[in-house]
């Protein structure tokens, strides 16, 4: 790599350390007597001048390097120092003086104050390895690699990323290969060739990805799905597949998808390059089945539909179903009752007839004369039947009152 410092010398570095070429006299100094003498035997790569006094370039075995053109002072910072990794593939200040450096595994940001802060994609980065860094006038951070480009934008926190569908290079773009012109435009180099683009006319440019659902598939079948329909199963119909697609001729592009089963997806699934979901074993009830689409798994829209569909509870579980095993529980309940009532009635006619027999049977002995016995026995049964009749008269009134 070549960069030109402020004193007009020409640096170059590769794999076999740093020197600096005179471009009048091609005078090369190899930094023999220098501290920079320590990196003749490592690859050193990017170069970047911050001013008159500051270079900062990477070395693949020493991580981050700044020096010092005035004291010829190094300053290092590896993984020991907070850096993701010393393999450094690019360097850029933004105007607040804060260093930004792209390593093969996410991105790392020096702060004037000297802290350190480190990006990944498990913070939000697409993509870990991070190949070229560039500043628009908006102060936007646009990341390059051999996939693609991203766009951080601070002042909101958000992140685009582009690709063909926005007219930018399918084949990726080489390392730190790249330059803002006077007037704006970026120029990045790709395998192909050069592109150069207005950061703004990408940015802002919208591209609308058109997907929907249009396949369930249950037990007894497939039904294609057409517009927001809704669908009825039977209980037993409660394993789906749902289908869905993405009309797309940029076959090198990534689509992420992300849905929700409402009623049992308590949050967003992501999934990446996958046409068809699977539920099974749902219960009875409604449910709502969404989807929505993204280029890099950051901005999403919506499905250009969603499915929504019930499932049948059994009959055995089913209002008419319980209503009528109480009617019928209700009606055995109440014959078992008035048999028990029956069978208890005539116990007590057999009782007092044994007792009348008993009686009767006891007082032969004790009569001489046939008259006697007879009206006796008359009187026994005569009070027998008015207890009887008013037992019965006085069980009634309770039970009409």
């Amino acid at each position: 790599m070549l960069a030109i410092a402020p004193d007009g010398w020409i640096w170059a570095c590769g794999e076999f350390g740093i020197c600096k070429i005179n471009p009048r006299t091609f005078e090369v100094n190899n930094f023999i007597n220098d501290t920079l003498s320590k990196f003749d035997a490592s690859f050193c790569y990017p170069l970047f001048f911050e001013d008159e006094y500051n270079l900062w370039f990477g070395s693949r075995s020493h991580g981050l390097v700044n020096y010092r053109l005035d004291t010829k002072q190094t300053k290092i910072y590896t993984k020991e120092s907070g850096m993701i990794s010393n393999t450094i593939f690019a360097i850029n200040i933004d105007r607040r003086k804060n260093v930004y450096i792209g390593s093969i595994e996410g991105l790392n940001i020096l702060y004037r104050n000297g802290k350190m802060q480190s990006i990944k994609p498990k913070d939000g980065l697409l993509f870990d390895r991070v190949e070229g860094i560039l500043f628009d006038r908006q102060e936007r951070i646009w990341i390059e690699n051999d996939i693609g480009l991203i766009c951080y934008n601070p002042k909101d926190g958000k992140a685009k990323t582009f690709n063909e569908w926005n007219g930018i290079s399918i084949f990726g773009f080489r390392v730190d290969a790249n330059l803002v012109a006077p007037n704006g435009e970026f120029v990045m180099g790709t395998p192909r060739g050069i592109q150069y683009f207005e950061p703004d006319s990408v940015y802002f440019q919208s591209t609308k990805i058109k997907t929907s659902i249009y396949k369930l598939r249950t037990k007894r079948g497939e039904r294609g799905v057409y517009g927001n329909q809704k669908l009825t199963f039977a209980h037993h119909e409660n394993n789906v597949i749902i289908s869905f697609e993405t009309i797309d001729f940029a076959r090198r592009i990534r689509t992420f998808y992300r849905y929700r089963m409402e009623g049992v997806d308590p949050d967003w699934i992501k999934v990446a390059d996958q046409s068809s979901v699977s539920y099974y074993g749902l219960a009875p009830g409604e449910y709502t089945f969404r989807l929505q689409v993204s280029r890099d798994g950051l901005s999403w829209q919506e499905a250009e539909n969603q499915l929504e569909f019930s499932i049948s509870a059994p009959f055995y579980k089913q209002l008419w179903f319980l209503i009528l095993c109480s009617v019928i529980l209700g009606g055995v309940i109440v014959y078992m009752i008035y048999q028990n009532r029956k069978r208890q009635s005539e116990k007590q006619n057999v009782l007092e007839t044994e007792l009348v027999i008993t009686y009767f049977a006891s007082q032969i002995n004790s009569h001489t004369h046939v008259e006697k016995l007879l009206w006796d026995v008359a009187k026994t049964v005569s009070a027998s039947f008015i207890f009887t009749n008013v037992s019965f008269t006085y069980m009634m009134s309770k039970r009409n009152s």
